[in-house]
């Protein structure tokens, strides 16, 4: 958990990403304001077609001890969501995925049922601003720190929000 990911915006809709980690190489422990609020056992759906991107958030995600299920496209997005029904907590879904939106993934998924709270991820910062007439939504633009995806995850998931 130590370093910091930072994801920009790459050619042709890819991203680049930058990992610098800690020169004496020990790992900082990840620290959460709320202990109320720890992500053990908490179920995670992560939507980014990037696979090496998608890799290294599902890696940090996992290390702090969220249950990881990855999708690569929008399509595997949305049948993940099928199967696993309520047991997911959260959604995290990258803006721009094969044939949708986040957006239009995400309001796809609330159509079906789903009422779990959002991560929008998004080189666009465009796409922000419609992002905040959404509920249960946050929007991360790229490029972003671990802190920030971690912080914003606590928040979408606290009991607070309920």
């Amino acid at each position: 958990m130590g370093g910091e990911l930072t994801l920009h915006p790459g050619l042709e809709g890819g991203n680049q990403c930058l990992i610098p980690l800690p020169q004496d190489g020990k790992a900082a422990a990840p620290v959460f304001a709320d202990p109320q609020n720890t992500p053990s056992g908490r179920s995670v759906v992560l939507a980014e077609d990037d696979p090496q991107v998608r890799s290294v958030l599902a890696s940090v995600l996992d290390s702090a001890g969220y249950i990881v299920h990855q999708a690569g496209t929008d399509d595997d997005l949305l049948e993940l969501a099928r199967r696993r029904g309520s047991s997911v907590d959260l959604f995290i879904i990258d803006s721009d995925l094969p044939h949708r939106t986040g957006l239009e993934c995400l309001r796809l998924l609330r159509a079906d049922g789903a009422r779990q709270p959002a991560l929008l991820i998004s080189g666009s910062p465009d796409e922000a601003e419609e992002a905040q007439t959404v509920p249960d939504l946050e929007f991360l633009s790229k490029p972003f720190q671990l802190d920030q995806m971690l912080g914003a995850i606590l928040r979408l998931l606290s009991p607070l929000r309920a």
